[in-house]
């Protein structure tokens, strides 16, 4: 495909394949389908594909699968593999339109159709197995559960739409329909992540899509709104989101991570799993799944080494809105600031201290900061295309995914407008072990029976579902639904007769880690000085 978005014909990009492509192809379905040897698949996708990306197809379409047919003896389930393979890569090199759109969905679809007929009967597979490197896996359903969020925004969207863009939307209404994008997550969750005691999965491949799938499957629930099944969703995974936390402080250590430690996997549970407990009033829950993430993304990506790994472009932006999240977790509830690590704290008072100091004041801040922070929110209802130059020649319909993003930033500000007051209740109630009603009251500027029902209300909104841990006994990941009511409150108190009787809570926090901090930022700054030539 050119600059301008216009096709390359297919027998152009087949007339002439270099022969290192045609040994790359070889060598792929060799790995994935004859061999099957794990480490040389991945090393052939990790690296060799990326390479031969950058040398020859920088900003243009791979061959089509019929163009290398002939190095895989035709082997339509690799072809299936190939042509999803390239459908990617099409579209993050070249401008796409509205057919190319169409044509992934297809790709993607006979991929898909593949992989479960293969599942319902492995015995008709003459070559009996099937490799897929995690990274591809992972990478192929992100990408697809992306397209659809991307074509939900596009068809939504009217305004100024080709009479020829429109024309082939009403040919192709059942294109990205969002029953069937479930119906193709949920059978590859079923066929690659079984029940207890069920079947295991036909092939290595299958695994990894079901794997990857029930995560993809896990965001399209939160792009729709959805928190409850979100979560949900991870349940075929076991450990998925006690996975986000880093291998060495889980039990088990690596064997336990379901995501096989691809960091773009886990980053992406634990943002779309944070946003479901942080929607859900789940502070704590979200501050302890965003939290350690956080906390590998800030040093994997100061130090570089995250950017070069699979899907690292898209790290920053991922740790970026969840320092965010976190940023808001931690205000709402600063009983959930404990939760988070030392360093964790730092980054997001360095990063988003004025504007929590803004909302402190009395200014409107959540808001901006959510907008920012939360994901890209769709509508898949498909619209009335008839209409997309409006009635009567008048405007046309407003964009529905535009109006479903906007319907959920307003629902968390109106959640988190009643905060100002309870914020400012608790200021007052950290300065006293106790205090008279009618003082408190007049702190607060409202009357007794006012600030009665205030204190009410805060411990109300403060109880919360909460799992303590991640793990259960033996260290087997817990349910991500799964938690007992609790209190958020890093305050207690209660009211006896006319005065209000306050608790001291210990910080949760406590004192070693702040010190451990400082010794370590001491030690820095004594190795730098120690390297300072000192003449006499």
């Amino acid at each position: 495909m050119s600059g301008m978005g216009k096709t390359e014909p297919v027998e152009d990009r087949d007339s002439c394949i270099p022969d290192t492509v045609k040994n790359f192809v070889f060598d792929l379905h060799d790995a994935t389908r004859r061999s099957q040897v794990p480490a040389e698949a991945r090393n052939l996708y990790v690296v060799e594909y990326k390479s031969l990306c950058e040398k020859y197809f920088a900003n243009s379409a791979w061959p089509s699968p019929a163009g290398v047919s002939s190095e895989c003896n035709a082997d339509p389930i690799f072809l299936a593999l190939y042509g999803e393979l390239t459908t990617r890569h099409f579209h993050g090199a070249c401008r796409t339109g509205v057919r190319d759109r169409i044509d992934s969905w297809r790709s993607y679809r006979h991929l898909f159709d593949t992989l479960l007929e293969l599942a319902n009967d492995p015995a008709a597979d003459t070559m009996g197995g099937l490799c897929v490197p995690p990274e591809w896996a992972f990478a192929a359903m992100n990408e697809f559960v992306y397209q659809f969020q991307a074509f939900c925004q596009f068809r939504t969207n009217l305004g100024g739409r080709k009479e020829h863009d429109l024309t082939v939307l009403r040919e192709n209404k059942d294109a990205w329909a969002v029953e069937t994008v479930m119906f193709y997550l949920h059978g590859l969750v079923r066929v690659g992540c079984p029940e207890p005691g069920g079947p295991p999965p036909p092939t290595a491949g299958h695994a990894a899509f079901g794997t990857y799938a029930a995560v993809g499957l896990s965001r399209l629930e939160c792009l729709l709104g959805d928190y409850t099944s979100c979560l949900s969703a991870l349940r075929p995974l076991g450990g998925a989101v006690a996975s986000v936390v880093p291998v060495e402080c889980a039990p088990g250590g690596a064997k336990d991570d379901p995501l096989h430690g691809i960091t773009a996997a886990r980053a992406t549970v634990a943002y779309h799993a944070g946003v479901s407990y942080l929607l859900l009033r789940r502070y704590r829950d979200a501050a302890r799944t965003m939290s350690p993430m956080s906390a590998v993304l800030l040093r994997g990506l100061r130090s570089g080494t995250l950017r070069r790994a699979p899907g690292g472009e898209q790290l920053p932006k991922l740790a970026d809105r969840m320092v965010a999240l976190l940023a808001i977790v931690s205000h709402l509830c600063p009983a959930a600031g404990a939760c988070c690590s030392e360093e964790v704290r730092t980054h997001v008072q360095d990063r988003h201290g004025d504007a929590l100091a803004k909302i402190d004041s009395g200014d409107e801040g959540y808001e901006e900061l959510f907008a920012h922070a939360c994901p890209k929110f769709v509508s898949p209802a498909v619209p009335n295309y008839d209409r997309a130059g409006g009635s009567a020649g008048g405007a046309p319909p407003p964009d529905a995914s535009k109006a479903a993003y906007n319907l959920q930033v307003r629902g968390f500000a109106g959640e988190t407008a009643g905060h100002g007051p309870l914020r400012r209740l608790r200021s007052y109630l950290k300065l006293y072990t106790s205090i008279r009603n009618d003082k408190l009251a007049a702190f607060n500027d409202m009357g007794v029976n006012r600030l009665a029902g205030l204190l009410c209300g805060y411990k109300l909104k403060m109880f919360q579902l909460e799992n303590s841990s991640l793990y259960g006994p033996a260290g087997v990941p817990k349910d991500p639904l799964e938690g007992s009511v609790k209190s958020a409150l890093d305050v207690e108190y209660y009211v006896e007769a006319d005065v209000v009787y306050v608790e001291g809570e210990e910080d949760g926090r406590g004192h070693d880690e702040h010190f451990l901090k400082q010794i370590e930022s001491c030690n820095e700054i004594s190795g730098e000085v120690a390297t300072v030539p000192i003449t006499v």
